[in-house]
This record gives structure tokens, sequence and C-alpha cells, in this order.
């Protein structure tokens, strides 16, 4: 990953790399967190596909609301949205919809 010309010049050869490292570590993050996401997605899927076959509704409510109220005691207040967010990722196969510009 790159880092900023203005950057390289106030902190000096040892702080560059320092940086560098930084964000080649947060780019490995990133990485993992993406697949773990998408394995998720993938388990949700089996289940919610399970769950229909055996004649029950596609979601268990009380179930993510629980996941809910883990994200929230474990990353605070917005730990909730981002457990919404989990939540609504897409099915495997499907791509997401197409994000608004402006």
């Amino acid at each position: 990953m790159s880092v900023p010309v203005d950057v390289r010049h106030s902190v000096g050869e040892q702080g560059l790399r320092a940086l560098r490292a930084g964000l080649d570590e947060l780019g490995d993050l990133d990485g993992q967190i993406v697949a773990l996401l998408l394995r998720r997605a993938e388990l949700a899927d089996r289940h919610r596909r399970l769950r229909l076959a055996a004649g029950l509704p596609a979601a268990e409510l009380a179930w993510e609301n629980q996941v809910l109220t883990r994200y929230g005691d474990r990353l605070g207040p917005r730990g909730t949205d981002i457990g919404r967010a989990v939540l609504a990722l897409p099915r495997p196969g499907r791509r997401p919809a197409p994000r608004a510009e402006g």
C-alpha cells in the first residue's frame, strides 16, 4: 500500500516503514474479515434453506435479536448497526444491489 508523498517527508524513513507495515496489516485483516463474512453468508443461507425445507420460517427472529445484542454488547453503540449489516448480507451467488451515486 502506498503512503502519500506529504506524509513521507514528515515521518522519516523508519516512520514510513511503520506506516506501510500498518497498512499492510490492516489490508490483511480486511481480507480475513471479508472471507469470514462470505463464509457466514454461506452458512446462513444453508441454515435458511434447511429451515424452509422443514416447513419453518426462513428466519428465527429471536436468534437474530440475540446476534444483534451480542454485536452491541461487544462493539458498543454502533455494534448493532454492524450486526444488522452482517445479517443483511446477500445470499451466496447474488450480487449486492448497486450503490446509489450522489
